[in-house]
């Protein structure tokens, strides 16, 4: 998963970069343990998975991940981190609407469940990456593609691709 190519931002602009270096400067070294512990669960051939890691305990069952993070010796910012970087996976990580040819944003829910005693994170529909009706150099240079939309770009520059959307418009 780490280097798998992502593309992050909004209607606006958006920005290319490896799975990896996007989770490392936006959520560093607890970001990427969360990453490479999901990476490596979803490599296992087995229908049931446990990770324990010395940030979360993760279990695969049926298709379904659920990520604890209580229990463990975590502050606040920390928690928020590994949410934060859970949450985008989900966006990130989905199949494209191969019906169509122009890119899709993917946005996420994340809010409290008391019912079910924890944080949950929804999918939304993909939606269709509208620019007022213009046709969009990104919908030319990645159709098909998915954007994990409404999670901010990095404003280090130098390890990946950013291009305004507005600049593309043909």
């Amino acid at each position: 998963m780490a280097e798998y190519f992502t593309i992050n931002g909004d209607s606006n602009s958006c920005q290319g970069m490896t799975c990896e270096a996007y989770v490392r400067q936006q959520w560093g070294d607890v970001g990427l343990n969360v990453l490479r512990t999901l990476s490596t669960a979803f490599q296992q051939s087995t229908r049931s998975y446990n990770a324990y890691t010395t940030l979360f305990r993760l279990r695969l069952t049926d298709g379904q991940a659920t990520a604890y993070i209580d229990g463990v010796d975590n502050d606040l910012a920390t928690q928020i981190k590994i949410v934060e970087t859970l949450a985008w996976i989900c966006a990130t990580f989905r199949l494209p609407d191969t019906s169509s040819e122009t890119p899709k944003c993917s946005y996420v829910d994340v809010f409290q469940d008391d019912l079910v005693g924890g944080i949950q994170i929804a999918l939304r529909p993909l939606r269709d990456l509208s620019l007022a009706g213009s046709t969009s150099c990104w919908q030319t240079l990645l159709p098909k593609s998915v954007i994990a939309c409404g999670f901010s770009e990095v404003s280090k520059l130098g390890d990946g691709l950013a291009l305004p959307l507005m600049l593309c418009w043909i």
